[in-house]
C-alpha cells in the first residue's frame, strides 16, 4: 500500500528534499577533506550524517538517522526486520514519512585495477528501492554517488549507460533526465513505472559528488 499520494510527492516533500540536497552541498567540503580517493563507503557516509547533524538549519528541521532499520509484519503479524538505509531524514512527527537516500562509491581504483561500480550502484542501489527493500509504500528515493577520481561527468555517463543497459528491468517510463547541477554535484532523474505502487510512479532523484574540487 502506497502511503501518501502523487500530488503531495510532487510538492511540500521535493521541496524538503531540495533543502536537504542544498544542506549536502554546504557540508560536502568539510566532509571530502577527511578522505583519500581509497576511502571506504560507509566513512564517507558517517562524516556526511555528522556534518548534516551539525549543520544548523538542518539540525533544526530534520531528525537525520544513519543505518535506520525498517520494520514489516509477515501475514501473521511478525516483524520483520527490512534491510537499513544509509541516510534516513524525518522532517515531521509521521514516522512513516521520510527521505531516503542510497549511497554509493563510483569511479574507484582498486588494488587490481579501476572499476566505475556504474554497475553496482544500479544493482545495489537503485534496484532496492524497486523492489521495495528501500522506503516501501513511498513513491520517491534518491541516490547519492560519491565520485572517488572527481571525474563527474564521466561518472554520470557510466551511470546513464548502466541504467540504460537495464532499462527493461528497471520499469523506466522514459530516458534519464538530465536537472540542473548544483555546484559541484551533478544531477539526474529517473521514473519508474512500478506495478506494487499502482497507478502512481516511482521517482528516483541521483545526485553525484567528486570527492575533490569541491
Amino acid at each position: 500500500m502506497v502511503f501518501g499520494n502523487a500530488s503531495a510527492w510532487s510538492t511540500g516533500l521535493r521541496d524538503v528534499h531540495e533543502e536537504v540536497m542544498a544542506a549536502i552541498l554546504r557540508v560536502w567540503p568539510r566532509v571530502t577533506r577527511h578522505f583519500s580517493p581509497t576511502a571506504d563507503e560507509d566513512s564517507i557516509t558517517d562524516q556526511l550524517v555528522l556534518e548534516i547533524q551539525r549543520d544548523v538549519e538542518g539540525r533544526q528541521k530534520w531528525l537525520i538517522q544513519r543505518e535506520h532499520e525498517l520494520f514489516a509484519t509477515d501475514s501473521k503479524g511478525k516483524v520483520i526486520t527490512k534491510p537499513a538505509i544509509d541516510i534516513v531524514i524525518f522532517f515531521t512527527l509521521e514516522q512513516r514519512l521520510y527521505l531516503a537516500y542510497e549511497c554509493k562509491r563510483l569511479r574507484v581504483v582498486f588494488s587490481s585495477g579501476f572499476r566505475h561500480l556504474a554497475d553496482r550502484y544500479v544493482d545495489e542501489g537503485m534496484m532496492r528501492f524497486l523492489v521495495g527493500k528501500y522506503a516501501p509504500g513511498l513513491l520517491f528515493g534518491t541516490m547519492l554517488g560519491y565520485v572517488m577520481d572527481s571525474n563527474v561527468d564521466s561518472a554520470f555517463q557510466n551511470v546513464c549507460d548502466a541504467i540504460c543497459q537495464r532499462e527493461v528491468t528497471l520499469c523506466c517510463n522514459k530516458t534519464v533526465e538530465t536537472l540542473s547541477a548544483a555546484g559541484a554535484m551533478k544531477r539526474m532523474r529517473t521514473v519508474h513505472n512500478i506495478k506494487k505502487l499502482g497507478e502512481s510512479p516511482f521517482t528516483m532523484h541521483h545526485g553525484l559528488l567528486p570527492l575533490a574540487g569541491c
